[in-house]
């Protein structure tokens, strides 16, 4: 059993033909996949548009996986329908998995980290939503592209959740349990199983890295496509 979980895709009104390609060859390799939160992006496109997009060429092998669904910060459950069924099975906002004598707690992780999250609130509305989204994609893309894609953790409101994610693992304020939870949200990817947390980074800017559990080994892969 070969499983994927990966997170903050992005999708949106553009499309990229490269990403769509490698997107669809690593969900053919899959047999079970697992979307931990931001497949698609509220202020980049709406649900509607989304499944009218060419992006719906990957909803037939996400079908046919079986694929488990988890709410993200930019696909929330009340953004969606049941139309959710055309490349998903189940849809909750966590999922637990046994790998070998491992426990996994795997969510998208906003929930945990609300920084940045707080921030953008102050200015919450759908213009500044959907710029803002737009100017940081630029900014972080430009940054990949000149530095490597270690820049994104140091990117402002990516170091901030970091940060606070960190604090509140120092406090015992979250992760206390013997699972180990795979988290996405923060953008980069993170293996400290020995903190008990693994974050599995995302699909963007010509970067990629996921979870990929294989033989009950779990490994946390970064390719480029």
């Amino acid at each position: 059993m070969k499983t994927l979980i990966i997170s903050d895709i992005h999708l949106g009104k553009r499309i990229c033909q490269r990403k769509l390609r490698y997107l669809h060859a690593l969900f053919n390799s899959a047999d079970q996949i697992i979307l931990n939160g931001d497949f698609w992006d509220k202020a980049l496109i709406s649900f509607d548009d989304f499944l009218h997009s060419a992006w719906s060429e990957l909803f037939p092998v996400l079908y046919r996986k079986e694929t488990i669904y988890l709410y993200g910060n930019h696909d929330p459950a009340e953004l969606m329908d049941k139309r959710t069924a055309l490349f998903s099975r189940k849809k909750s906002n966590s999922y637990f998995l046994t790998v070998g004598k491992t426990e996994l707690q795997i969510e998208h992780g906003h929930r945990l980290v609300q920084g940045f999250e707080r921030v953008s609130a102050f200015f919450s509305s759908q213009f500044l939503d959907r710029n803002g989204t737009h100017l940081i994609n630029m900014m972080e893309g430009l940054g990949v592209r000149a530095l490597g894609v270690g820049f994104k953790k140091f990117f402002p409101h990516r170091w901030l959740d970091y940060c606070q994610l960190k604090r509140k693992i120092r406090k015992k304020s979250v992760l206390q349990d013997e699972r180990i939870h795979i988290l996405g949200h923060l953008h980069i990817d993170l293996d400290c199983r020995h903190r008990k947390y693994i974050v599995t980074g995302g699909v963007n800017h010509g970067h990629a890295s996921f979870v990929w559990i294989e033989d009950d080994q779990i490994s946390l892969v970064s390719a480029r496509y």
